[in-house]
């Protein structure tokens, strides 16, 4: 009797519980008020601005506030992908990722960040492989915190590179990557609803918000 008593109490206490959840997610659904935020891409490396050819910054003819492009004419140049979480891999297809190859690192990353330059030695770039999968990326540490609000831009070169299969067969063979250009994205988005549907008002390089007219927004 006294386990059937200590049952029924603990199944009315998760009911309970589970009630009051579910009430305060209507509430949460029925009050929701559509909210506009402006905020930037906490990465920096996620989106290459440029290539830089003969000390100019070459934009290969994009628009001015293009920030997807240059990353996809990069992998078509050179075969590699810059990922969150300080990562490099070298894919078949962008779309997908269906394979990935391995990446040879001949020369030490050098990055140069607000006048400074810094230096990561290619024998701390290491390769991760998930075992299941079979996918590999490479993975670095960066001396400096690349969140740093007063981080606009970033110069990456990361030297002479070459990609093998896992038979070490050369599918593009050595090359100089020249310096990419990193610049810090901006976006100005609003939140319509609880599920996260959202109108995009701004995405594009954080330096060229300043044109950006947030009188002319729509926010019905």
């Amino acid at each position: 009797m006294r386990k059937i008593i200590v049952f029924l109490v603990s199944s009315f206490f998760l009911c309970s519980c589970g009630m009051i959840e579910l009430i305060q997610g209507f509430n949460y659904m029925s009050t929701f008020q559509p909210v506009t935020r402006t905020y930037d891409e906490h990465d920096i490396f996620q989106y290459i601005y440029g290539i830089l050819e003969n000390g100019n910054v070459e934009r290969k003819k994009l628009s001015k506030n293009d920030i997807h492009t240059m990353n996809k004419k990069v992998y078509e140049l050179y075969g590699i992908v810059f990922e969150r979480g300080n990562r490099i891999k070298a894919p078949n297809k962008l779309a997908g990722k269906e394979k990935e190859y391995n990446i040879v690192f001949y020369t030490d990353f050098i990055l140069k960040v607000n006048g400074k330059k810094y230096i990561i030695p290619k024998e701390q770039i290491l390769l991760k492989e998930d075992m299941y999968k079979g996918a590999v990326h490479y993975k670095y540490i960066l001396p400096f915190d690349s969140n740093l609000e007063d981080i606009e831009e970033v110069i990456f070169d990361i030297g002479e590179i070459e990609i093998i299969d896992k038979d070490r067969k050369i599918i593009r063979k050595k090359q100089k990557v020249p310096p990419l250009l990193f610049k810090r994205v901006r976006y100005r988005k609003r939140i319509l609803d609880w599920q996260g549907n959202t109108k995009i008002y701004y995405e594009g390089w954080a330096e060229n918000y300043s044109e950006y007219n947030e009188s002319l927004e729509n926010e019905e």
